[in-house]
Parts: structure tokens; C-alpha cells; sequence
């Protein structure tokens, strides 16, 4: 088996040999599907152009006999086909402390900022007129690459099986994830090209974005829809603790955020240990909590050095 060293090291040399084939692809004779399972039994997940003489060349960087060539080529496929348009800057470096979902913090902001390929003012025309969008993304921090057919949501205490198509879980066998975020501002004459400003976000800063939709109220909100075992669960809200000296070291607008999340418990749900010290870092600040049953209390806010 591949470690992740290597995996990772495989990635990095194939993504600047696709780089380098995609501009230098002229041949369109002997193409072929790229395979999913065999490299002598190609299925059609989707045509490429790469001759077979490309595909062998790839493989022989694998170093080892059994090369996971369904990894392998899908990699090279959605490296063909799928780009990355834009990434979201927002006041998480890390994934600690983000919301579960979209939409459920309004408080915490972030900015689209487009690829310069896609800095083209003419590729937003009329996205104005809309409220809200759907964010098609990746799950840039996942680094499992196994994935399994069941996973154990941490919201229902981390110990019951959930089929993964059952859940919004990141370890999936695509890590691609769905988010529905309000539009605030857009701006056309930004020096990195058109901007969007938008509200709700679940993302980490510097996550990639695949693609940007409308939010079609008449045919993507279903009122009456099941929600499956998420409607069991419980959303309390608990009661945030923050000694007055600490609050006003930062502005109203962070402070509402930062409670906002504390309030919503960014612990993982199977953590119940009121004498362990919790942190996250959010925007230029650094918090520290506790939790005493249905209270947050906010050890430290200080400024990250």
C-alpha cells in the first residue's frame, strides 16, 4: 500500500505532468476512456484526451506493483475536467469552530475571490438580482483517501454506523460539499477581478470552490420535505460567558460572531469533559472555552501573535 507521503508526493508530479499534457495535447488519434478499474480493461467514466502511451507513462511513477489505477486516472480525470473557479476567504484558518451547516451563523462573512482565469466580470452578469447561492466546493483538508460506506456522525454522539450517502460527512469517495450561502455585496472593479461577498458561510479560509449557482426559491426549497435522523437531534443553544474586560478588547461585529459559535457548541458531540480547555482561532484572535453543562465559559480571547 501507498503511504500518504507518497500518495501526496504522486499527486504533486502528476499534477505538474497534467499541467504540461493538457497545453501539449494536439494528437487526436489512438484516445481512449480512461479506466476506473484495469489499465487493460478501460470503462467509460468519461472521454479524455490522452493516448494510452500518456496513461502508461503516469502509471510509471507509481512506486509500487499494485498501482491504484481507479485513483489514479479519476484523479487525472476530474483534474481535466473539474477546475477550480474561485476559493472563499473567511476568518477560519482552520475547520474548528465552523458550523455544522450553512446558514445556521449569519454573522460569519466571507469573500469569493475568482481564479484568474475566471476574473471576467461578464461570468456574474445578473447574479445581482439573486439573494442567495450554491456553493460547490472541496474538502481541501480531508487527507483519508480510503473511503468507507458507512461513517459515524459526530452529532449523533460519534457511535452509530450512518450509510454515507445518508450524511453530509467530508469522508466521502468524492470530497465535494453543498453549501447555501446569502449574497451581500458584489463587487465589478475589484483589483482581483469581481468579488462576492456573501453570508452564512460553513468554509475554511482558502477552500476551493468548483462552482456557483442561483438559489431558486420555487424549485430548491421543499417545506415539507423528511429530514431523516437530523430530526431528532437537538439545536439548544447554551449561554455564553464572556467577562466584560475580554469582549472589549475586540468590535461588536467580531464579538457577535465569536458568541454566535461558542453558543452553538463547536465541540465534537461525544466530548462531555467540563475541565478540558477547548480553542480555536477566529479571524486575529485566538479563543479559549470551557463548558459547564449549559455554559460556555470563555477562558481567553487574545490577539494571535
Amino acid at each position: 500500500m501507498l503511504s500518504e507521503l507518497s500518495i501526496m508526493s504522486l499527486k504533486n508530479a502528476c499534477k505538474n505532468i497534467f499541467t504540461k499534457i493538457a497545453h501539449q495535447l494536439t494528437n487526436r488519434n489512438n484516445k481512449h476512456y480512461l479506466c476506473s478499474r484495469k489499465t487493460d480493461g478501460c470503462s467509460s467514466v468519461g472521454r479524455a484526451s490522452v493516448s494510452k502511451t500518456e496513461c502508461r507513462a503516469f502509471e510509471s511513477l507509481l512506486p509500487c506493483k499494485q498501482k491504484p489505477c481507479g485513483l489514479f486516472h479519476e484523479a487525472f480525470f476530474v483534474y481535466l475536467r473539474m477546475k477550480v473557479i474561485a476559493r472563499i476567504e473567511t476568518d477560519f484558518p482552520t475547520k474548528f469552530g465552523l458550523p455544522r451547516q450553512s446558514r445556521l451563523i449569519n454573522a460569519l462573512q466571507g469573500t469569493i475571490v475568482f481564479e484568474p482565469e475566471f476574473r471576467n466580470v461578464d461570468a456574474i452578469r445578473g447574479l445581482e438580482d439573486f439573494s442567495h447561492i450554491w456553493l460547490l466546493w472541496q474538502f481541501s483538508e480531508v487527507r483519508e483517501e480510503q473511503c468507507h460506506p458507512t461513517v459515524r456522525p459526530p452529532r449523533l454522539g460519534g457511535n452509530t454506523h450512518m450509510g454515507v450517502f445518508a450524511t453530509r460527512s467530508p469522508f466521502r469517495p468524492n470530497r465535494i460539499g453543498l453549501s447555501c450561502v446569502e449574497i451581500w455585496g458584489i463587487e465589478t472593479d475589484s483589483p482581483r477581478g469581481p468579488l462576492i461577498h456573501v453570508a452564512g458561510i460553513d468554509m475554511m479560509s482558502g477552500t476551493p470552490i468548483f462552482d456557483i449557482k442561483p438559489y431558486i426559491p420555487y424549485c430548491d426549497s421543499i417545506p415539507d420535505a423528511r429530514s431523516g435522523f437530523t430530526a431528532q437531534i437537538k439545536n439548544t443553544k447554551l449561554r455564553v460567558d464572556i467577562d466584560a474586560n475580554i469582549a472589549n478588547t475586540m468590535s461588536t461585529k467580531q464579538l457577535e460572531a465569536i458568541t454566535e459559535i461558542l453558543a452553538s457548541d463547536p465541540r465534537p458531540r461525544y466530548h462531555d469533559d467540563e475541565n478540558r480547555i477547548y480553542g480555536f482561532d477566529y479571524a486575529e484572535w485566538a479563543i479559549r472555552f470551557s463548558v459547564e453543562g449549559e455554559v460556555v465559559k470563555v477562558v481567553s480571547i487574545a490577539r494571535k501573535e
